[in-house]
């Protein structure tokens, strides 16, 4: 009998291990298919086949610097991260650090403009109504406005804004979030604001957070009447902030990190705080704006004058509280410029120059026919009419010119600009700033083309928006 009620409490014991076992198992069980949901849920928002595309892509090692030139007529060149962009007449094209072309895509548009933003790169048809988003190897959603595109702007979460006519007023500026193939969904938006007498001439999305600036315009009595404002993507009560630039055409506008935010017009560059009051401001003392760019870190330089007209231009740099740090005459036509946190950099018609903030000139390489330069992952990317090179900045030595003494015999003391600085490239043109019709255009950080905004001035006809030559 005392076997017996030994063996029931053995079966009881087993059946109690067994269940927690069963329970522990449904737990992990639920567990992992929670894990797999909120993958799944993410996996919608990153996109990971696309995500382990771009990793695979620049993770892929090229034959080097220079390569050549893609086909088509260039445009113009960016960056997202790490990673070239490289924008023609027919295709969009990336490049990893190794001279690896990580995609080549068609992008049927007719007047291309470009913006991008943390590993997401935004081309839009101005003008027209189509508009396509990339990662940096793969083209991931398309789509098209019921109304022509006017500019538009991307920030580094994926969320983009368009602007475009109103139905029933001059311009509208709708803000989506990122979801791939979804490209402009009617009834996806994420905010929308109509202008109904202004035309709209830039936005800026903030990176980091959920905040719009808008830049638009008006004319009365022969004056530009320009007003900034701003918006909380999550709130329809109307802006948190506006600003007058009154008797200024406003061009360019951008947010930055902290709230803070730049305005570029015709006749100044404007810091203003989260609250849109004027911090400080840089004015162009009657010189023409001709390009500009801006560092990440907050440095703006400017290029003023008239080439054309003076045989020279006036280069200044300022810091990033609008500062002027450094002033240079230079007697030849920059074609391009670049920033970043220690250096500017101009391109001109035989050379790339770069200059420390103080006005030093630090480096001159020689490069006949260069028309293009762009900043990303350390390199500085030059592009010519026959290939694509590159210029390591973490060793600018080996492009300093040598004593002629120790000079292999044949090989000059100049100094050679590409990636191997052994060998001199044959680089050539792409086009210069792009210009507005009235005042004469300022080519700015943001955007590839020739922008203009949505609608027209009146009395004066379309008033254009900064273009990119650098990372704003």
């Amino acid at each position: 009998m005392a076997q017996l009620t030994d063996l029931e409490k053995v079966r009881k014991r087993r059946a109690r291990r067994r269940a927690v076992k069963g329970f522990l198992t449904l737990a992990v069980f639920a567990l992992v298919v929670f894990g797999c949901a909120v993958l799944v849920r993410q996996a919608g928002d990153v996109n990971l086949r696309t995500a382990y595309s771009d990793i695979k892509e620049s993770l892929s090692t090229g034959e080097g610097y220079p390569v050549l030139l893609p086909g088509g007529s260039i445009l113009g060149m960016d960056a997202t991260g790490d990673t070239l962009v490289v924008l023609s007449d027919t295709n969009l094209y990336t490049y990893n650090g190794t001279g690896r072309q990580m995609m080549d895509e068609q992008h049927g548009l007719v007047n291309p403009a470009l913006r991008t933003s943390g590993d997401r790169i935004l081309l839009y048809d101005r003008g027209n109504n189509r508009l396509n988003l990339y990662t940096k190897s793969a083209l991931i959603g398309s789509g098209e406005s019921a109304k022509p595109l006017y500019t538009a702007d991307l920030a580094d979460n994926g969320n983009y804004v368009v602007v475009t006519e109103g139905e029933d007023t001059l311009a509208k500026a709708v803000v989506y979030n990122d979801s791939s193939e979804r490209v402009m969904e009617s009834g996806k938006e994420l905010f929308t604001w109509n202008s109904a007498e202004r035309p709209i001439i830039s936005v800026s999305l903030a990176d980091g957070s959920n905040e719009l600036l808008v830049g638009h315009v008006a004319v009365s009595g022969g004056e530009y009447q320009c007003q900034l404002q701003q918006f909380l993507l999550s709130y329809d009560g109307g802006d948190i902030a506006r600003t007058e630039l009154n008797g200024e055409l406003v061009l360019w506008v951008e947010q930055r990190r902290g709230g803070s935010a730049w305005a570029v017009t015709d006749q100044r560059a404007v810091l203003l705080n989260d609250d849109l009051q004027e911090q400080a401001s840089f004015r162009f003392d009657g010189l023409p704006l001709a390009q500009f760019t801006g560092s990440a870190d907050g440095h703006l330089v400017l290029v003023l004058g008239s080439y054309d007209q003076d045989k020279q231009v006036t280069v200044c740099a300022l810091s990033p509280q609008l500062e002027l740090l450094a002033q240079v005459e230079v007697p030849f036509q920059v074609r391009a410029v670049q920033a970043d946190g220690q250096r500017f950099y101009l391109c001109g018609p035989d050379s790339i120059r770069l200059y420390q903030y103080d006005g030093t000139e630090e480096l001159e390489i020689p490069l006949p026919q260069a028309q293009d330069i762009q900043l990303a992952g350390g390199y500085l990317y030059y592009m010519t009419n026959q290939e694509l090179g590159q210029v390591d900045l973490g060793n600018l030595a080996a492009y300093r010119p040598q004593e002629s003494s120790s000079q292999p015999e044949g090989e000059s003391a100049s100094g050679q600009a590409a990636s191997q600085p052994e060998e001199a490239s044959e680089p050539e043109v792409v086009s210069g700033p792009e210009e507005s019709s009235e005042p004469e255009a300022a080519s700015g950080p943001e955007e590839t083309g020739e922008p203009e905004g949505a609608g027209e001035p009146e009395e004066t006809g379309a008033a254009s928006e900064g273009g990119s030559s650098g990372q704003g």
